[in-house]
């Protein structure tokens, strides 16, 4: 339970900061859910714990360990591309991006949107097109309940 909880602390703190260390705080959480996966399968070969996925949990370890080097070694690039960015530009893109957000389609003439339907498995989604000085912003949203 409090693994659960710490994973869904952690889910929510990456998603709400922008910041390059979440990159490293992801690939702990990775590394460390490795580690235990591989605990286990130790545990299991001494007769001390079994394995409720069998042979899958090797598969989930080893998955888990790659996936934490693979996210580890982003953390360079993305902080030296964060680093390299106009802080002015990155807030000016953040605020069209929450006002095409909140725009309304009905309200304003120079908005368009339009309403595909990708299938069952995909859903609907919603593309938004509005020009911006002289580029077009466009975004793509999947229709959600509520």
């Amino acid at each position: 339970m409090t693994l659960g909880l710490a994973l869904i602390v952690e889910g929510v703190y990456e998603r709400s900061v922008r910041d390059p260390k979440v990159i490293i705080v992801s690939a702990a959480t990775l590394g460390t859910l490795a580690l235990w996966h591989f605990a286990l399968i130790g545990l299991a070969a001494i007769g001390k714990a079994e394995l409720a996925l069998g042979g899958r949990t090797l598969f989930w370890a080893i998955a888990q360990a790659g996936s934490a080097f693979a996210t580890w070694k982003t953390y360079s690039t993305y902080k030296e591309l964060r680093d390299g960015t106009d802080p002015l530009i990155v807030e000016q893109v953040r605020g069209n991006i929450q006002e095409l957000n909140k725009a309304k389609p009905d309200q304003s003439l120079d908005l368009v949107e339009c309403h595909v339907n990708a299938g069952f498995v995909q859903g609907t989604k919603r593309f938004r097109l509005r020009p911006i000085e002289d580029l077009y912003m466009a975004a793509d949203y999947k229709v959600q309940l509520g």
